[in-house]
């Protein structure tokens, strides 16, 4: 059940590596991860959340050939986690959709199952890419999560 474990101090670039080496298929694409060092309050749905993804990269994006996650942090104390692929993207039309339930019975469970992990955590998590050029997740936190 989701958010049943005790969070804890988690490194956010050390996780994404441990669910980019469960894809084995990953020939020819680029993991840039500028994410070592930053560390959140978490537990084992990290990995799933990366997992899911990488997954939705592969999956839909179309030939991506790099896959970058990195963080900065905003003004109001907030930090801002983001993932981002070099892909087809997500049409303008489909951005509120895709966290959907309804929606992922078409396209699977990845990007329901993210949103539902940031509820638990307390973040927030949006399409924030731009058609053609990619798709790009920003999850939205506040600094004391970390």
């Amino acid at each position: 059940m989701l958010g049943m474990e005790k969070l804890v101090k988690m490194d956010v670039g050390s996780t994404l590596e441990e669910a980019v080496h469960l894809f084995p298929n990953l020939q020819g694409v680029k993991v840039v991860n500028d994410c070592k060092g930053l560390t959140v309050q978490a537990d084992s749905l990290l990995k799933q959340l990366f997992y899911n993804l990488v997954q939705n990269s592969l999956k839909h994006g179309q030939k991506a050939s790099q896959i970058r996650a990195f963080y900065k942090e905003t003004e109001k104390d907030q930090l801002e986690l983001v993932y981002e692929d070099n892909g087809v993207g997500v049409p303008k039309s489909e951005k509120d959709k895709i966290f959907e339930e309804k929606y992922a019975n078409r396209t699977g469970h990845g990007l329901y199952a993210i949103r539902k992990i940031c509820e638990v955590y307390g973040w927030n998590i949006r399409e924030t890419g731009e058609h053609g050029k990619g798709a790009q997740f920003t999850i939205t936190m506040t600094k004391g999560d970390r």
